[in-house]
């Protein structure tokens, strides 16, 4: 049987948060649309090395409609993952968007 992310994603309670890296083309980008899609109260962390600007997930929150109305579910940090004063200044960014968005435990 074949599953989708909203498959594997259902038995979640919400809100969901989730963090993405990689997120800014690619796989990256498939995931953050398919969890905007699949829970309307999420909130996504997503890093990539790529400024957002010049990123497929910008396009994708700028461009289409559906998405762009749900942009702000989004947090998108730039850095490398391999850098570890990098992690931890995306842990920060990513500790304080959740507890914004009322995720915080």
């Amino acid at each position: 049987m074949k599953r989708t992310i909203a498959m594997l994603t259902s038995s979640v309670p919400t809100p969901r948060s989730a963090i993405v890296t990689g997120g800014s083309s690619g796989v990256g980008v498939a995931l953050v649309a398919a969890l905007l899609k699949a829970d309307s109260d999420s909130s996504i962390f997503v890093t990539g090395t790529t400024p957002l600007g010049q990123t497929a997930l910008h396009k994708l929150l700028t461009e289409d409609e559906y998405y762009s109305k749900h942009a702000d579910r989004v947090h998108y940090s730039t850095g490398d993952t391999g850098d570890e004063a990098v992690v931890l200044r995306q842990f920060t960014e990513a500790t304080n968007f959740f507890a914004k968005r009322g995720l915080e435990q």
